[in-house]
């Protein structure tokens, strides 16, 4: 997991104008935890549980089972706007 969170944030994520920065992953059962930082003009921090997949090119794909936003549970609010998680 140290190898992949100095990946994410040096190679996908490294630029100063990226969208996710501190990012911190963890195993969770068979799952992974993402922690970080959203920057949507101000900085809000996130948690992420998924499941970890490769899509058909190769890359790594981690579809998202959990989500929260400044300790919120994103799942409900999605769902008061017609949303769901792949939006």
């Amino acid at each position: 997991m140290a190898g992949m969170t100095h990946a994410m944030n040096t190679y996908v994520f490294g630029e100063p104008d990226a969208p996710l920065k501190n990012l911190q992953l963890s195993a969770d059962g068979s799952q992974i935890r993402q922690k970080g930082t959203l920057k949507k003009g101000i900085e809000i921090p996130f948690e992420m549980v998924g499941t970890v997949g490769a899509t058909p090119d190769g890359k790594i794909r981690i579809h998202p089972t959990q989500m929260k936003v400044a300790h919120l549970h994103v799942k409900g609010l999605l769902k008061l706007f017609g949303l769901d998680m792949a939006d």
